[in-house]
């Protein structure tokens, strides 16, 4: 069939075909996208033949949007297709008209949004579920009449209340690094202390348990600089996963130098991960 180059000023790659599935019209964007896909990748929707959403747009006279994902030199594109018939006086299809448009960074920033809303989620609740199990903790221990367990009970949850603020703060500079500039997160600490604020936290479960927890961190390894923040919330998911998924047995931590870099172990004699 004969098939109109449209100059139309659009952004976007614009296919009409006719009821037949033959191309009638296509405009520059829609040009340079074959060429790059190549005629054979491309989607069912936009390749010149008619496809079942074709028929099924003929049948309904439906407007349809279609997201789909193609291949171009290894790399993942993600295209949104939007789809609507053209009809004629008797209100018959006479044409499919779609407008494609290139979704790829938009589905990376999607993906960033949604990474950043787990990651914020997690470091919320994690200091929510402890300060809920020690609140368990004391009321059961009130019950008991027992005025030391009542106490730990309280540390831990004033800690963890005390750590959930750190974090809604930490939230709260992290929508601000755009307009100030990087926050600086590295600091001197004890690598032996970390741990041991973590075992407070998970102490519930480790003694419920009756777990041995074992800590192997030599002296010369102990004093460490770097982001405290990142390497505690990632050792308290290690441990937190091995203390939940160990019945009985033990959980270890082992701090090793090797060469320039540091390394740190997480066993447990569970399930594993």
């Amino acid at each position: 069939s004969d098939v109109c180059s449209s100059d139309l000023h659009s952004p976007d790659a614009s296919i009409m075909k006719d009821r037949a599935g033959k191309y009638v019209l296509l405009n520059k964007k829609a040009v340079c996208l074959m060429n790059s896909l190549g005629r054979r990748n491309l989607p069912p929707d936009l390749a010149e033949r008619l496809s079942e959403s074709d028929r099924e747009i003929i049948k309904t006279k439906e407007n349809k949007v279609v997201r789909t994902s193609v291949n171009v030199d290894g790399q993942e594109m993600f295209l949104e297709i939007s789809r609507y018939p053209v009809l004629g006086e008797k209100e018959e299809v006479l044409y499919i008209c779609n407008i494609c448009r290139d979704v790829t960074e938009q589905r990376k920033v999607e993906q960033l949004k949604d990474n950043l809303i787990r990651d914020i989620s997690h470091e919320l609740k994690t200091p929510i579920a402890v300060t809920a199990m020690a609140n368990d903790m004391c009321r059961r221990a009130a019950a008991a009449g027992d005025m030391e367990r009542i106490k730990k009970a309280q540390h831990i949850a004033n800690e963890n209340i005390d750590r959930l603020s750190k974090n809604v703060n930490n939230i709260l500079d992290l929508f601000k690094i755009g307009s100030r500039g990087e926050i600086g997160t590295e600091e001197i600490f004890s690598l032996n202390e970390l741990i041991d604020e973590i075992k407070k936290d998970l102490a519930y479960g480790i003694e419920n348990k009756g777990l041995e927890f074992r800590v192997d961190i030599p002296g010369d390894v102990d004093t460490f600089f770097g982001g405290k923040r990142a390497i505690r919330t990632f050792l308290y998911n290690l441990v937190d996963n091995a203390v939940k998924f160990t019945v009985k047995g033990y959980v270890s931590i082992k701090c090793r130098l090797n060469d320039k870099w540091m390394e740190i172990c997480v066993e447990d004699s569970g399930c594993g991960i």
